[in-house]
């Protein structure tokens, strides 16, 4: 299905926002752009952008939840262009992750109660994030599949993560 079942089922689950990681991208930007088309659920990247410069998605999403506007920033790896096949991104620019942060934050200070990062680069990274860029209220972070049961606190951000394969999804 080229992704497309992954997008299916995610749509099925009822998923509210997604940030795309680098397998995303095993298809091909083009493919991933299409089939992300067909998502029912909105889907945040700001270091992402098309081979002109401008953002392939938008760099944050704002939810209201329980009467507080929720601001969701997506970031994925710099590493991005060494973990896909070059073939796979020749119509993708990755941009720099803190700077794309940075600029996010800015904009979503001004609309939103509480600031979050959907992060797919790693623990470590998302560590340099949190001390990096402040007023992160969390961390919700993929790509090393580590499992933190209780979070990792870094300065005043909180870091989750939840293992691989929805393993930990929940808990």
């Amino acid at each position: 299905t080229s992704g497309g079942s992954q997008i299916t089922v995610m749509s099925a689950m009822g998923v509210d926002l997604f940030c795309p990681g680098n397998h995303e991208f095993d298809y091909g930007d083009l493919n991933l752009r299409r089939q992300l088309d067909m998502a029912q659920f909105e889907i945040t990247c700001c270091n992402i952008a098309d081979s002109a410069g401008g953002l392939t998605w938008p760099g944050f999403q704002v939810i209201e939840l329980a009467g507080l506007r929720l601001g969701f920033i997506g970031v994925i790896t710099a590493a991005l262009p060494e973990l896909v096949v070059k073939e796979n991104l020749a119509h993708t620019r990755v941009l720099d992750p803190v700077e794309s942060i940075r600029t996010q934050m800015e904009q979503l200070e001004e609309i939103s109660d509480l600031q979050f990062l959907i992060s797919h680069s790693g623990l470590y990274t998302d560590s340099l994030y949190a001390a990096l860029v402040p007023g992160i209220e969390a961390i919700i972070g993929g790509h090393s599949h580590t499992v933190l049961p209780e979070g990792l606190q870094v300065g005043e951000t909180l870091i989750v993560q939840a293992g691989c394969c929805g393993n930990w999804l929940g808990d």
